[in-house]
């Protein structure tokens, strides 16, 4: 019997390494990022530091294997019907975000950017369009529609409301057909039938992949295989875990570059995971802090780009050393993340958030 489990704990380790990542990726992607700013990157090239940041949208396919992963083990404890878990798992998610949201709509006034605002973002097409618009942004469902939204982050809610969706249809097709149909019509089905790779069906891959993970817990028996190894096997297991990492950085962001981006990035992201759970949540100190960031990740995630990409650009660049200042970006993040926390705490929106889902789902909170 298989001793070991993937926990919440190594969730939050995993959500941790994500945040880390997606905050260096949006402020290292390109030159663009900070036009105008003088940034010293020695000792390395600042091209190489561009493309580390690249292969750091690896953090897109952490979430969703998280995501199908969590979704699929909430899923096999469900007996409240189909329609109740889409709606629970829906609200449980976006309850934070509708609170954000119109946070940052209010901020947006008292900051009065001329860079990003209400205005420039919905103000085309009268009152009615725009409030549409809103509206839209609001459900976290603009990239779906298409439409204009408050956060170009934010596209990836539409993402995971379809993961949400898709796991009652999926777990069904694991029950009848098995794991291997599951990932093989993930990754075979799009191009069958000449679907175009965008956001929405570039990690179905990687939701397959986290449904099989949470229903065979595959994760919990590789790292039982890898605790009965002698030591010398777990040294050579971390070098050849790490040798792997490296090589598809390289086949990723060198010889295959902008190639085959739909494997890639639904399988690396795995690889990270399975590093993370084998090594990384072994070490005290640096687990710890990786939780820390794993249960402020989703609050991170929504405002990050506010205080680095439209608001506040000038703080975050402030130093010519571009690792100060991003260790500078990540401790703002960080710190709004925990007063937002703290105000909604204390204005018992928890609570409110609780009774909400108790009624959706039918049990008392």
């Amino acid at each position: 019997m298989t001793k070991e489990k993937f926990t919440l704990d190594d969730t939050r380790i995993c959500k941790g390494i994500a945040i880390l990542m997606m905050l260096f990726h949006h402020t290292f992607l390109n030159p663009d990022r900070y036009e105008g700013y003088t940034l010293d990157f020695s000792p390395f090239e600042e091209s190489s530091v561009n493309t580390f940041a690249n292969f750091f949208k690896i953090c897109v396919g952490i979430y969703v294997f998280l995501s199908a992963y969590g979704l699929t083990c909430s899923y096999g404890k469900w007996n409240n019907g189909n329609s109740r878990f889409l709606a629970y798992r829906y609200f449980k998610m976006m309850l934070e975000f509708y609170i954000i949201y119109i946070i940052s709509i209010f901020a947006s006034l008292i900051v009065n950017s001329s860079k990003w605002n209400i205005q420039d973002v919905y103000g085309k097409g009268g009152m009615y369009a725009t409030a549409w618009k809103m509206l839209i942004d609001f459900l976290g469902l603009a990239d779906l529609f298409d439409t204009p939204t408050f956060n170009s982050t934010w596209w990836y809610m539409s993402l995971a409301i379809v993961i949400i969706v898709l796991i009652p249809l999926l777990n069904k097709l694991y029950d009848k057909f098995g794991w291997l149909v599951l990932t093989c019509a993930a990754t075979l089905l799009p191009a069958a039938f000449g679907i175009k790779v965008v956001p929405l069906t570039r990690w179905l891959l990687c939701i397959a992949l986290g449904i099989v993970c949470a229903r065979t817990n595959a994760l919990g028996i590789i790292k039982d295989k890898y605790n009965s190894m002698p030591v010398f096997a777990k040294i050579t297991s971390f070098i050849g875990s790490c040798s792997v990492l490296f090589i598809f950085y390289k086949l990723r962001q060198g010889i295959l570059k902008g190639a085959f981006l739909e494997i890639w990035d639904n399988i690396i992201p795995i690889i990270v995971i399975i590093f993370a759970f084998l090594f990384i949540s072994r070490i005290p100190v640096i687990s710890q802090i990786l939780v820390f960031f794993g249960e402020n990740s989703m609050i991170m995630f929504l405002t990050h780009t506010f205080i680095r990409g439209y608001w506040f650009t000038s703080i975050i660049y402030v130093t010519e050393n571009p690792w100060l200042d991003y260790i500078l970006f990540v401790i703002i993040s960080l710190t709004v993340a925990v007063i937002i926390k703290l105000l909604l705490k204390l204005c018992r929106y928890n609570k409110l958030e609780n009774l909400i889902l108790s009624k959706i789902s039918g049990v008392k909170a």
